[in-house]
């Protein structure tokens, strides 16, 4: 019993911290076209994903250089965590930007 104790409360410890990887589809991927709509020092949405199935919007963080430059316009697949947080507007106050994620991989289509 008396490993048992320490045993459950260090398994219990580590399920509750891990990281949930948040993705719609059960495939894990999510495919879009990929765009980029401006700096985002100027109010824009830098590189933007819009997504097939639900036509939302994606702010992608730590895109590779490949895709970096402002013509950009391909179709992509896309595996990701979700940060919680949305990009906020300065030029719209009120206005809902599109949802941070962060990239885990990406594929062109």
């Amino acid at each position: 019993m008396k490993v048992l104790t320490p045993l459950l409360a260090f398994t219990l410890l580590f399920s509750a911290c891990s990281k949930k990887d948040t993705l719609s589809t059960p495939g894990g991927e999510i495919t879009g076209q990929l765009k980029y709509g401006g700096g985002p020092a100027a109010d824009g949405y830098g590189y933007y994903m819009t997504t097939d199935s639900t036509h939302e919007t994606l702010s992608l963080q730590n895109l590779p250089a490949e895709y970096r430059h402002t013509d950009v316009n391909a179709h992509i697949a896309v595996r990701f965590f979700d940060t919680g947080q949305t990009m906020t507007m300065k030029a719209l106050p009120g206005s809902v930007g599109p949802r941070i994620v962060v990239v885990r991989a990406i594929r062109k289509l």
